[in-house]
């Protein structure tokens, strides 16, 4: 990206990184889930990701709470989509996800078509559009400054709009038995300490 922004080489863009020692891909921290449930919520959720029910329209979901709007412009999902169509929703463990106002209203008949997959607890990593905001906030966000709320709803739009001029579409790869593996792993070494 940095490399399209100065209209230069990718190379010199990591040989520079490299020479100053510039890692933005690292992450200092990495918290691991005391979810007693983590294990089956993973199966769930990247069972969906890497084999999905026909026919069913599965969303990931999320809030970005520092950035939220009040009213789309568009119609509501449920009256966009055929009456008889499986809906999965994948979402973090967030209380609002599972206010008795959002199980009163799952729970009607009409409603069963909708099926709720949470991820694991402080595994929002596993949620694609947590990636997405993730990728929003480290590009355009956290390194802008914004005067207004209409300033940062444009920058936003525009951050979009570039991302949707050369899209790269979120691919799950991962087993959920690759993840398992590597999160027991890291749990193995926070224990010996290296």
């Amino acid at each position: 990206m940095l490399a399209r922004h100065l209209t230069i080489s990718r190379s010199i863009v990591h040989r520079v990184w490299l020479r100053n020692d510039v890692q933005p891909h690292r992450v200092e921290r990495f918290k691991l889930s005391n979810d007693p449930h983590f294990e089956q919520k993973v199966r769930d959720v990247v069972g969906l990701y890497l084999d999905p029910p026909d026919r069913a329209l599965v969303l990931c979901v999320d809030e970005k709470s520092q950035i939220q709007a009040l009213d789309g412009p568009g119609p509501i999902l449920e009256k966009e989509l055929p009456a008889d169509q499986e809906v999965h929703l994948i979402m973090d463990n967030y209380c609002t996800h599972k206010s008795a106002e959002v199980q009163r209203w799952l729970k009607p008949k009409k409603r069963k078509r909708f099926h709720f997959h949470f991820t694991p607890t402080s595994s929002s990593w596993l949620n694609e559009v947590e990636r997405f905001f993730a990728l929003i906030t480290g590009r355009m966000i956290r390194r802008g400054t914004f005067q207004s709320a209409e300033e940062l709803e444009k920058a936003i739009y525009r951050c979009l709009a570039s991302w949707n001029g050369d899209p790269t579409p979120f691919v799950w790869k991962a087993s959920a038995d690759v993840i398992l593996d590597k999160v027991r792993r890291c749990k193995e070494l926070s224990k010996t300490g290296d």
